[in-house]
């Protein structure tokens, strides 16, 4: 970290959980007497708890891109004023540590003086680092396989909420399920403030998404997050974090789990992961909202693999998925038949799924009105 570097601001994006990044501001005012402390916060509920003497701006992208952190900085305050950026990190995983040394490279590379600032013990300096946590999953597994054990029909004859994240949660107050038990997934934690909670549980099912949303799981207040195994060197081992084995998506694998403790079946989509679960868990009404299958995407791009164009469509928030994110391309058609093979599960058993969503292309369900449905 440099003292005295020139600039009226030093930048700090907070890339670590709000519990421990007090402390890291604390450390950074002490080497930095003379310049102002500007944090990007990407959480609108920790705006305000801040102390005096801290600028802090409401980054809303998923993630810290460059070229996204320097557009903004020219509308709030201007690049010039910009001294120093400051990344902070503690005790981050290896894959966690290469992302941040990308962006302060690419930083650098702009004219923008950056450095990484590790506090506390810190892991990615062996590269042995992501092997050993493979090993370490495996055990994970077997301690989680007992926790889901628990979970079995914990909520038998109850009702639940599954929510995809489409845009039509927007035509929904969702401050009604405030009391209910809610299942979310991915960047449903930007909805947070608009519903006025965090849904129950919170899974994510693949890769980019783990890695799009690993800068905010620490600060979930939900009552527990459940990810399948592979993306364990991702995440680690997080506060309320259920791992479960995991099959993913191919041609042959058109299953439905009933015992989510033993496997859960890829549906290209993550709302047929949660659809396992509230199997499992022994709800009987699941009421789907959000999940719309109404995609709007670039006809001419090539592979599963696609860039976002910035002009989000698909999701209910705008910066759901920021310029040239990474995202999957949709599968509506397998998508629908996953759904399907869900709705005959439920049927078999004497329960039920419904589409509490107005609008959509999900026509497979009954559809029921949302608040007449909680009034």
């Amino acid at each position: 970290m440099s003292e005295g570097a020139e600039g009226k601001y030093v930048l700090v994006p907070r890339s670590v959980p709000r519990v421990a990044f007090d402390d890291i501001l604390e450390l950074i005012n002490k080497r930095c007497p003379d310049q102002s402390i500007l944090v990007l916060e990407t959480n609108s509920d920790n705006l305000l708890t801040y102390g005096n003497g801290i600028s802090v701006y409401h980054y809303r992208a998923a993630r810290f891109e460059p070229d996204q952190v320097l557009k903004y900085l020219e509308e709030i305050v201007g690049i010039r004023n910009i001294g120093e950026t400051i990344v902070p990190m503690v005790n981050n995983r290896a894959l966690e540590y290469n992302r941040l040394i990308r962006f302060v490279r690419k930083m650098s590379r702009r004219g923008i003086s950056c450095s990484l600032l590790a506090v506390g013990e810190s892991e990615f300096t062996s590269e042995t680092v992501v092997r050993n946590r493979l090993r370490d999953a495996m055990v994970r597994l077997r301690q989680d396989r007992s926790r889901l054990k628990e979970l079995h029909n914990i909520y038998r004859g109850e009702r639940c909420f599954v929510m995809g994240n489409g845009p039509s949660l927007n035509r929904l107050d969702l401050q009604l399920l405030a009391h209910e038990i809610t299942f979310g997934a991915n960047a449903i934690h930007l909805n947070r403030a608009a519903m006025g909670f965090m849904t129950t549980f919170y899974t994510i099912e693949d890769q980019l998404a783990a890695e799009d949303n690993a800068y905010v799981l620490q600060d979930l207040e939900c009552e527990k997050m459940f990810f399948p195994l592979r993306i364990y060197p991702i995440l680690g081992d997080l506060e309320n974090a259920v791992y479960f084995n995991y099959e993913p998506a191919a041609e042959h694998n058109r299953f439905f789990s009933r015992n989510f403790a033993s496997i859960a079946y890829s549906g290209y989509t993550v709302v047929f992961i949660n659809l396992q679960l509230a199997y499992y868990m022994g709800f009987r009404d699941v009421y789907l909202i959000g999940v719309d299958l109404n995609y709007k995407i670039d006809t001419d791009a090539q592979g599963d693999m696609l860039l976002a164009s910035g002009e989000e469509q698909n999701h209910f928030h705008p910066n759901y998925h920021v310029k040239n994110q990474r995202l999957w391309r949709p599968h509506i058609d397998k998508m629908i038949q996953s759904l399907r093979l869900a709705g005959e599960a439920f049927a078999e058993d004497g329960r039920a799924i419904y589409n509490a969503s107005p609008g959509g292309n999900l026509n497979l369900f009954r559809r029921v009105d949302f608040h007449k449905l909680l009034r």
